[in-house]
């Protein structure tokens, strides 16, 4: 008997050892002469030889899944990507792989993670920002698929999602924010333009039917930490995604367990940590409100640089929920004559973003909405916005 594929188990048999070996289409058992040391093996008489993960390849090309998968209306001209990341979810789950995840550090790229991991299992690969911006250091292991989570579309990401192309057999890119570099070769599941979708709500439908009233409860927070409309969230749901958030700030953990334990246990320890480092910053910030038409500006400068918990995004959302101002912009000094500035508006700003890339002053990511950039110190921020607003609005 000649089989090759994934091994899934293995056990001791009486007359020697068996395994059950995954071959694109059904699990059989097969007795071995040894237990192999590799997932991937060839068996042929009994006799083991082993694979590498490529196996995976030919063995994908035999598979053939067969699944409904329905999606709202307005994200139905993805079906092809839903299609194939769907089929590729599958796949791995049937022969009992792990799916290699990249995921954001705010409360929609680690609940997205944590709706992905319900499907199949997730091995969380902490990759940093700037590393898939430059390719620098990247440590990518050649593998056959690898997802990124509310990350990946914008320009500054192109270089090093083309280096991990190399590496990588199916990369896959989920995420809402606006999608200006496309890399070849690549899969996108991207819901830009439209404001309605977070990415948490996007890998829930990659969730079999029967199983998405499991995940409800983490859509919400997922939504309620972009403040997106594509669940209905309340105000408790807001607090587990601050806490969400403030936990992943300062420890930058992978383990999804522990954010599942945070949420069932001691998220509001973490939120009173958020709420009481935000009424902080609120003593020792200074604010400065000024009125263009019917338009109202809050600028927030932090007295130092540095202040890491939470983020400048947050203490952003935080003053325009409090003020109901139409722009909060949050500056803050740091090193080598740089500023890090954080935008939450309401109307759409990314006109300002792309202007201070292609001028070569500086470069940010986020929504139109909602966005950070980095801008040579010399560069009066505060003139900088008025004069885009002013000019917006005549």
């Amino acid at each position: 008997m000649y089989v090759k594929g994934v091994v899934v188990d293995k056990i001791k048999t009486e007359n020697g050892f068996a395994i059950f070996l995954f071959d694109g289409k059904t699990v059989q058992v097969v007795n071995v002469d040894r237990l192999p040391r590799s997932r991937f093996v060839e068996v042929n008489e009994g006799k083991i030889k082993e694979m590498s993960w490529e196996i995976l390849e030919e063995l994908y090309e035999k598979y053939s899944s067969q699944f409904e998968l329905n999606l709202p209306e307005d994200l139905i001209h993805m079906y092809p990507s839903y299609t194939s990341v769907k089929k590729l979810l599958n796949f791995h789950r049937a022969a009992s792989l792990d799916v290699n995840v990249t995921f954001d550090f705010d409360a929609d790229g680690i609940v997205s993670a944590m709706i992905l991991s319900t499907t199949v299992k997730v091995r969380p690969e902490p990759l940093q920002y700037y590393q898939i911006d430059t390719g620098d250091s990247l440590p990518v292991k050649p593998s056959f698929i690898h997802v990124f989570l509310d990350m990946g579309s914008s320009l500054k990401f192109g270089w090093g999602l083309k280096i991990i192309k190399k590496y990588v057999k199916n990369v896959v890119v989920i995420d809402h924010h606006p999608l200006n570099k496309i890399v070849e070769g690549l899969t996108y599941i991207n819901s830009y333009p439209s404001e309605t979708y977070c990415t948490s709500c996007l890998v829930y439908y990659l969730v079999d039917d029967d199983r998405r009233k499991e995940v409800e409860h983490l859509l919400r927070i997922g939504a309620a930490g972009d403040r997106s409309s594509c669940a209905e969230w309340n105000n408790t749901d807001r607090k587990k995604a601050l806490s969400l958030e403030l936990y992943a700030s300062i420890t930058h953990s992978t383990a999804l367990e522990r954010y599942k334990e945070l949420l069932e246990g001691d998220w509001q320890f973490y939120y009173e940590i958020y709420r009481e480092r935000i009424e902080y910053i609120d003593s020792i910030s200074y604010k400065e409100e000024i009125e263009i038409g019917d338009k109202k500006l809050l600028f927030v400068q932090y007295p130092y640089p540095g202040f890491r918990y939470p983020h400048r995004g947050k203490v952003a959302s935080y003053y325009q929920e409090q003020t109901g101002a139409d722009v909060v912009v949050v500056e803050e000094e740091i090193v080598e004559k740089r500023k890090r500035v954080s935008v939450r508006s309401t109307f759409d700003m990314y006109d300002l973003l792309e202007s201070i890339s292609k001028e070569g002053i500086g470069e940010g990511y986020g929504h139109p909405k909602a966005f950070s950039f980095s801008i040579n110190s010399s560069q009066p921020v505060k003139d900088l916005i008025l004069k885009f607003i002013t000019e917006k609005l005549n």
